[in-house]
C-alpha cells in the first residue's frame, strides 16, 4: 500500500529527467520471496528462492532480465528483454523477447509489448510441455490424470490481453495429432 523506497528529487535528478534520460544500473534480488495477493479473487501466489538480475543502464536504454525462482514446487528460469522499455512504460510499444523454462512447460515469445497500463503482447509464441496433465496440475486446472505422458506443442502468432489470447495461424500438436487454424483462449 505504500512505497518503501526513496528517489532523489534534487535539482540534478530533475535536470536529468527533463534532459530525456535517467541513469539506472543493475538491480539484483538474491534468495528472495515474492508474494502476490489478489484480494478480489481471494488467492495468493508465492515465488520462493527468487534470484533475479535486471540490467537497465538508463531509462532510454534497452533492458534485460534473467533469473530463476520456485513456483508451486517447480523451479523456473526466465529471461526477458525489451529494446524500448521506457516507451512501454509511457503507454507505447517496445520490441520484447521472453523465455520461461521449467520441467512442466517451456515458453518462448518474440514480438511487441504494448501499453503498461493495459498490457498487451503481440508476436510469435511457442509453448511446449512433455505432459499435459502435469502442466494442468501445476497450473491448478482440473483434476485430470493421464496414464502416460501426453506431450503437446502450441505455436503461432499470438495477441495476448488481460485474460484472453488469440492465436492466428496456430498449430496445436497433442501427442501425434495436429490441428491448425485460429485459436481463442
Amino acid at each position: 500500500g505504500r512505497e518503501n523506497w526513496l528517489f532523489d528529487s534534487g535539482a540534478a535528478a530533475m535536470q536529468l529527467a527533463f534532459a530525456g534520460d535517467v541513469p539506472l544500473g543493475t538491480f539484483t534480488i538474491e534468495d528472495g520471496t515474492l508474494l502476490y495477493e489478489d484480494r478480489e479473487r481471494g488467492t495468493t501466489e508465492r515465488l520462493e528462492d527468487v534470484d533475479l538480475t535486471l540490467a537497465w543502464k538508463s531509462v532510454r536504454a534497452p533492458m534485460a532480465a534473467e533469473g530463476s525462482a520456485v513456483w508451486r514446487g517447480e523451479k523456473i528460469a526466465v529471461q526477458a528483454s525489451a529494446t524500448e522499455p521506457f516507451a512501454f512504460l509511457k503507454g507505447e510499444s517496445s520490441a520484447a523477447r521472453a523465455t520461461l523454462s521449467s520441467a512442466p512447460v517451456e515458453a518462448r515469445f518474440a514480438g511487441e509489448a504494448f501499453d503498461f497500463e493495459a498490457p498487451r503482447l503481440q508476436g510469435d509464441l511457442e509453448i511446449t510441455t512433455p505432459s499435459l496433465a502435469r502442466l494442468a496440475g501445476w497450473l491448478g486446472i482440473g483434476g485430470a490424470r493421464e496414464r502416460a505422458a501426453v506431450p503437446a506443442r502450441l505455436q503461432g502468432t499470438a495477441n495476448v490481453t488481460g485474460d484472453e489470447m488469440w492465436m492466428r495461424d496456430a498449430t496445436l500438436v497433442v501427442d501425434d495429432n495436429q490441428a491448425m487454424g485460429l485459436l481463442r483462449i
